[in-house]
């Protein structure tokens, strides 16, 4: 399944479905819907074959996204049966035997109603790369994988959305002690939703607002800070847990909490090359599971080297088309060619418009939700134009660099601001050169901070010294980039090879220092690699040779900025990087359109709060302009 939402108050048959298919601009899903006494449910077609909702006589089993059974085999992928995984799953758990970090491999949510217990079970990924978010007030609950959803549902009465006239628009109402249950008592679900008499009472109105410290966070962090979002009655849930909610006369409570797995370090490795070869197995055992029975997959390709690892890794009798997404062909389409070329790839490289990134920017945002950046959507409208849905299986090689390659160590960790640290003077500095902070009030930039070092001082627990890198990646809902995963598992059935558990928990047993200067995953990786021993990085280095032997990365580097410096004024006239270049979109009608949109925004005759700048005494509106790319909003608090 894409995603799912859960309230505990039961919903009129169709309501749910409206709500998430509202996230699609495109191709919007069907949606599967279940009701009974513990209230009601729906759930999104799968991407991923054998893993739709599968229902019991005693429960109702959701699976979210497609992992690895470790435990089974994964003939699910490539079969007929269309809940052959779920129920493989469900007959696992049930049997008590089910470790959720050795038995399943990869992005997950697990969701379970029991019927004759009448209790609700949510279980989440190691990493919690796909984020639940959870409402839970006055016994009213609900669950969901979608930010906006979840705070839709829980501002809405059984009767629809409920808004009292003087309320602000920053605000969803939503009514409790609601009642809309059938004239039978049945405890039973169903997917065919009945339509059968039901009764309401009067709703008390109440307010689920945003948060102004979140939007803040998000603006000066490209993220929100975890477990909170932009709704203040929102949370996310605690990833690698199990979390366990009781329904009673329509009243839910949370039970129970369970975590299974933490980021600790341990010392369960000898030495970097046993840890090498466990990773190495790890990953190709992963591989051979999705392929088995496949007769052909697809990946993304790009003239780094996590692609090319994950190149060589697929089996060779395979079918396997590459992709790349670019301004134009370039230096960086050049390498990948040649990339697809050593491991046999069908090289389909494809091209964005100057203003891909602005078109897509209602779509992508409606399906990633409030929070997430829209500029790391990067495969939204090619995946129709590529129809990577088509396939059984499309691979990339995300997060190689965070969990394998110390990312956010040394240097990066205090390139351009410490999100760690209080205000101290030091620049905020959006794609376009204006502090951030200047539009952000002082108290409020304060409340930043404390949420950012509670988060910290909670890893820190956990991960000693290496607090810092960690408060960074875990969980993965912190991370600026997820919204490439959102997106994807959406779209098509996404495999990303360094988001399974081997990878995970060996990132965080091992020690830091062995992921410097990409020492575990060189070692790890290299046997993939010789195929492409004499291609060059797009970076001016050659990934088939280590940090030792590799003395001639510096002379390739050096030749790099020479060539660069010296070439004719003018030359350089084609972007060389596989993103877009943001300095080319500024200078296009289309970025001076949402810039007018934006100052625009703000219309009430009050202060423009936060950001407390002047408005015109004609118009009212804010002269401001708050508009920053990086942050993808118009920053309305209006």
């Amino acid at each position: 399944m894409s995603d799912f939402l859960f309230t505990s108050d039961r919903r009129r048959p169709g309501e749910i479905s409206g709500i998430l298919q509202k996230m699609y601009r495109v191709e919007a899903p069907e949606v599967t819907e279940y009701h009974g006494v513990w209230g009601s449910l729906g759930v999104s077609r799968s991407r991923y074959n054998g893993f739709q909702p599968l229902e019991t006589d005693s429960h109702l089993f959701v699976i979210i996204g497609g992992p690895v059974l470790l435990f089974a085999d994964n003939a699910h992928l490539t079969g007929d049966d269309p809940v052959a995984g779920t129920r493989h799953v469900l007959a696992r758990w049930l049997s008590g035997n089910m470790q959720w970090d050795e038995d399943l491999s990869g992005p997950f949510v697990v969701f379970s109603i029991e019927k004759h217990a009448i209790t609700a079970t949510c279980i989440t990924d190691l990493m919690l790369f796909i984020p639940v978010y959870h409402f839970l007030e006055n016994g009213r609950l609900v669950l969901g994988t979608h930010p906006d959803v979840v705070a839709e549902v829980a501002g809405m009465s059984t009767g629809g959305r409920t808004k009292s006239p003087g309320t602000s628009s920053t605000g969803i109402l939503y009514a409790d002690n609601v009642s809309y249950r059938a004239a039978s008592n049945e405890a039973t679900s169903t997917g065919t939703p009945s339509t059968k008499a039901v009764e309401n009472q009067a709703p008390t109105i109440r307010t689920v607002t945003t948060d102004t410290v979140s939007i803040a966070d998000f603006l000066m962090n490209h993220a929100v800070t975890w477990p909170y979002t932009f709704y203040e009655q929102v949370r996310q849930l605690h990833p690698a847990a199990s979390h366990r909610y009781e329904i009673a006369d329509g009243a839910a409570r949370q039970s129970g909490e369970e975590i299974y797995w933490l980021p600790e370090q341990s010392n369960r490795y000898a030495d970097i090359r046993e840890a090498a070869r466990v990773l190495r197995q790890g990953v190709a055992r992963d591989v051979a599971r999705i392929t088995e029975g496949m007769d052909e997959v697809a990946q993304f390709i790009s003239g780094g080297t996590d692609s090319r690892v994950v190149a060589g890794m697929l089996p060779a009798g395979l079918k396997r088309d590459g992709f790349v997404f670019l301004d134009r062909m370039n230096r960086e389409g050049r390498i990948a060619a040649r990339a697809a070329r050593c491991y046999g790839l069908n090289f389909l490289p494809k091209y964005r418009s100057k203003t891909h990134y602005l078109d897509i920017l209602p779509e992508a945002s409606d399906l990633i939700g409030s929070g997430r950046q829209h500029i790391h959507a990067h495969s939204l409208v090619f995946n129709r134009e590529c129809e990577l849905a088509r396939y059984p299986a499309v691979f990339g090689g995300y997060s190689a660099d965070v969990l394998l390659k110390s990312h956010y160590t040394g240097a990066r960790l205090e390139k351009g601001f410490s999100p760690y640290q209080s205000r101290d003077g030091s620049p905020m500095m959006s794609d376009q050169g204006m502090d951030i902070r200047s539009f952000i009030p002082v108290d409020i930039q304060d409340q930043v901070a404390v949420r950012r070092k509670t988060h910290l001082e909670l890893v820190r627990r956990m991960r000693g010294e290496s607090a810092q890198e960690w408060a960074r990646l875990w969980p993965a809902s912190v991370r600026i980039a997820l919204p490439n995963l959102a997106v994807n598992r959406r779209l098509f059935r996404s495999y990303e090879l360094f988001l399974g558990s081997t990878v995970v928990k060996m990132s965080a047993e091992i020690p830091t220092e062995w992921k410097h200067q990409y020492g575990l995953h060189y070692l790890a990786f290299r046997p993939y690699l010789k195929r492409s021993w004499w291609l060059m990085h797009h970076d001016g280095y050659f990934p088939y040779f280590g940090r030792r032997l590799n003395r001639i990365q510096a002379m390739a580097a050096a030749i790099w900025r020479y060539r660069k410096k010296w070439r004719k004024p003018g030359a350089q006239v084609v972007h060389q990087g596989p993103w877009t270049s943001w300095k080319t979109v500024y200078k296009t009608p289309e970025w001076d359109s949402w810039v007018r949109v934006c100052r625009e925004e703000g219309t009430a005759p009050a202060a423009c709060s936060p950001c407390r700048r002047r408005r015109s005494p004609a118009t009212g509106k804010c002269t401001a302009n708050r508009w920053s790319i990086s942050s993808r909003l118009c920053i309305s608090f209006h």
